[in-house]
């Protein structure tokens, strides 16, 4: 296919307004994946709920990413000054835009951190399934600049990560508010995600300690 991105915004913005929101994912998700196996001594000797590793994971990567948030913030600073792309007064939107991503990450990490426990090849096909999740999103191309057929267009438009991608990016990149189906559909993806996750795990929790 054949990506195009936007007019004369830079594409460095671009893609950095797309892999900001997607390292916090990723990371957490392939962390996540062992979070109870690497865990498994202490919640043998510790009576601690083991909800608080998945926890501490999604938590940790979050610090992070809003660690790298004030670096993204600089370079919207210096890029508008040159004259090069419009700052992006919804910026401050943010932190409404990060709550479909923590959803959907808690979710995602919950479930799979308790069934690695007991498949422990997961982390590999973890790994896997993000590489593929990762080209399929659009993190490094724009959607609608895609010269792709329409039934793969149709099929790249229904990843769940897409609404998510698109929320955050045009808070802090285009700098419009988001249409409000576009925030129905992330918030969706996102209490679905949590939802799932929680069900997961409750179903494996009692099994945890006995596993590792």
């Amino acid at each position: 296919f054949s990506p195009r991105f936007p007019g004369a915004d830079p594409y460095p913005l671009f893609l950095f307004s797309g892999l900001l929101p997607w390292l916090f994912f990723s990371g957490a998700v392939l962390d996540g994946s062992l979070t109870l196996v690497d865990n498994g001594p202490l919640l043998a000797k510790v009576m601690c709920p083991p909800e608080i590793f998945p926890a501490v994971t999604v938590l940790s990567h979050l610090i992070n990413h809003l660690l790298a948030l004030p670096i993204l913030l600089a370079a919207m600073v210096v890029s508008a000054v040159a004259g090069l792309h419009p700052f992006p007064w919804t910026f401050w939107m943010v932190p409404l835009a990060l709550i479909p991503w923590i959803l959907t990450t808690g979710g995602a990490v919950l479930a799979i951190s308790v069934v690695s426990v007991h498949y422990r090849d997961m982390r590999d096909l973890v790994g896997h399934l993000l590489n593929l999740l990762f080209f399929a999103s659009p993190i490094i191309y724009s959607l609608d600049g895609l010269q792709v057929p329409a039934v793969l267009h149709r099929l790249l438009a229904l990843n769940p990560l897409t609404s998510l991608v698109a929320v955050y990016r045009e808070v802090v990149f285009t700098g419009r508010v988001p249409s409000l189906m576009t925030w129905l559909t992330a918030f969706i993806v996102g209490i679905f995600s949590w939802w799932l996750g929680t069900r997961v795990f409750l179903r494996y929790r009692e099994t945890v300690v006995e596993a590792v």
